[in-house]
């Protein structure tokens, strides 16, 4: 896990500081060690400050081969690489390339994902699996490969200047590049205040864009010519043929369990994010089957007394002397006292204080020298969680008059056995459905009210339950989830992981036909059946769905409040966006309120 930096210049001129600099803005993702490497087009190293073509640079955070021979930038014969991420089947992959007759110098992952590319070229981005952003330098062919993994659990960014192109694992690398202006897209800002989603294929600033998740986009040395970016991953073209809900368990116990098992490969102590829900505890429920230390350490948010403090859940996991558990309670003083450091980390906006407490646990793993964690982030995702993906199954089958299904699942949570909490979110996703579609005409200025957006939002129920299930992995809520996860986590230099976003766990969630995730109320059927012999009952099967809630409303309405109502009188540059009339009446509502 790492922070990368390349520009790839189309005249010479560029001095090395600006690389070295982009490089530096990410310290904080590669404490252990840095390197850069410059080129001329031929592929020889350049000794000139400004004459050079290609350069690369890296911040490394070491976690397997933690020598000197796993620094980066890395060569392959005529191939080089700057690597952000991990790839849990690179032993296979090298016993697999050895018998081919290549050879390695390191016992890193990184060496071989340079001898796959020699041996398949783009072809090996299938064979990987794990997650990564990475520049490759194909000197032979003349040519910068930017790759990013599966799920884009790794940022890669790439900004196109005058006579460059800079790539960066943040977006403030890119302040360090000559004629960048960190200028917001009106379209996009304008979309996630219509949504209160940000899109998956653009930033919130002019011309900085991420590279696609699960692609490979190819940059030509000798024609300037950024290609198109190429999928070698179509999980849009999985058939969901498992249809026999204990086959579906039996398949997805074996797969999760041989993830959580490859996803511990480490040279250094693994930890795990335990919130208490269903997903993390099947994680570490799965690590404790397959950890190899002494201790394993867990991470908690706690909020003693709230209402939504995950403690009872934790302790109800971790009883036995193998684990060792940590908490942290987040609180608005501080949050006060690091929000502009914590919004540098971000780049882009969060959703919620969640993503604070995130940030502050991510401290406690720092502290307690743990490198790698692994969480449960993705089942809700791939399973089917959310209330909202329940609701929007249920209506599907209302509208192709699927009666006998609708009334087993509704009638079904009122019974002993089912989840009775469906029938009592009735009236919530009711309410929160109604207020997406009742956006205040007044909530723009003028000049936003101009700017031409849309909101996608709208054409989700026209997808069909296919489509809508891998819409929901690779485009409406995971894409922010994984960015808001890295940046807390690498803000502390730690590398999280994350085994129920193994691609073939998401593969054999998608070979399961849909009606077997959602059974008399409860969600994520399969899993749950999957783990019952593995989990506490109240676990397995536990009603409550939170993930490190915050007393956010509280804290609005509260603490917060004077510096808000304050601040609403500044001028900032909100006020282009968002009518000041607005502000005042959102206020209004989280005024004297109580959680």
């Amino acid at each position: 896990m790492c922070g990368i930096s390349a520009i790839l210049a189309r005249r010479k001129g560029i001095p090395r500081s600006v690389l070295q600099g982009m490089t530096d803005a990410v310290a904080h993702r590669g404490p252990d060690g840095f390197g850069f490497e410059f080129f001329d087009a031929d592929g020889t190293l350049s000794t000139g400050d400004t004459d050079w073509t290609i350069g690369l640079g890296h911040r490394r955070l070491s976690i397997i081969d933690l020598e000197s021979t796993g620094h980066q930038p890395m060569a392959y014969n005529e191939l080089w690489i700057t690597f952000n991420g991990e790839i849990y089947n690179y032993l296979e992959l090298r016993d697999q390339l050895r018998a081919e007759g290549y050879s390695f110098k390191s016992n890193s992952d990184t060496e071989v994902i340079l001898a796959a590319y020699a041996h398949w070229g783009t072809g090996c981005f299938a064979k990987l699996r794990g997650m990564w952003g990475l520049i490759l330098w194909d000197v032979r062919k003349r040519k910068l490969i930017a790759s990013r993994d599966r799920m884009g659990i790794k940022p890669l960014y790439y900004f196109v200047g005058d006579n460059y192109v800079a790539f960066g694992s943040e977006i403030k690398q890119f302040r360090c590049v000559p004629g960048f202006i960190p200028m917001g897209d009106h379209q996009v800002i304008k979309e996630y205040v219509l949504t209160g989603f940000e899109r998956d294929d653009k930033t919130f600033f002019k011309s900085v864009m991420p590279v696609p998740p699960g692609t490979y986009t190819t940059f030509e040395l000798d024609t300037a010519q950024i290609a198109k970016p190429e999928s070698y991953w179509n999980p849009e073209k999985i058939l969901p043929v498992i249809k026999d809900v204990n086959a579906a368990a039996d398949e997805l116990r074996q797969v999760f369990n041989r993830s959580v098992g490859i996803h511990l490969r480490s040279d250094v102590p693994v930890g795990c994010q335990l919130s208490g829900g269903l997903d993390s505890s099947s994680v570490l429920s799965s690590m404790s089957g397959n950890y190899s230390g002494e201790q394993l350490h867990s991470f908690t948010v706690s909020f003693p007394g709230f209402k939504m403090d995950e403690t009872p859940f934790v302790e109800r996991m971790l009883k036995g002397d193998k684990y060792v558990a940590h908490y942290t309670t987040p609180d608005i003083t501080h949050f006060l006292e690091e929000a502009k450091h914590f919004a540098w980390h971000h780049d882009e906006p969060v959703g919620s204080f969640a993503h604070y407490a995130g940030f502050d646990l991510a401290r406690l793993i720092g502290s307690c020298q743990i490198k790698v964690v692994l969480n449960g982030q993705g089942g809700d995702e791939i399973l089917g969680g959310y209330w909202q993906q329940y609701f929007t199954f249920l209506f599907s089958h209302v509208r192709s008059m699927n009666w006998k299904l609708v009334v087993d699942n509704l009638a079904g949570a009122m019974l002993q056995g089912g989840n009775e909490t469906l029938i009592r979110q009735i009236a919530p996703m009711l309410r929160r459905y109604m207020k997406r579609r009742a956006v205040n005409p007044d909530l723009f200025t003028s000049q936003f009210k101009k700017v031409n957006a849309d909101n996608y939002l709208e054409k989700y129920f026209e997808l069909s339950p296919e489509e809508r299930r891998i819409f929901d992995i690779r485009r409406l809520i995971l894409p922010r989830l994984l960015k808001w996860d890295d940046r807390n986590l690498m803000a502390f230099s730690v590398e999280g992981r994350y085994p129920l976003l193994d691609h073939e766990v998401i593969e054999c969630a998608l070979r399961m036909d849909q009606k077997l995730l959602y059974h008399r109320g409860w969600n994520k059927y399969p899993l749950r059946k999957a783990m019952v012999n593995q989990l506490p009952p109240e676990i397995c099967y536990r009603k409550s769905k939170w993930g490190f809630e915050t007393p956010q409303i509280s804290w609005l309405g509260n603490e917060m409040m004077p510096g808000l109502r304050k601040w609403v009188g500044e001028e900032k540059p909100l006020d282009m966006v968002v009518a000041k009339k607005g502000l005042i009446e959102t206020l209004t509502l989280f005024s004297n309120t109580k959680n």
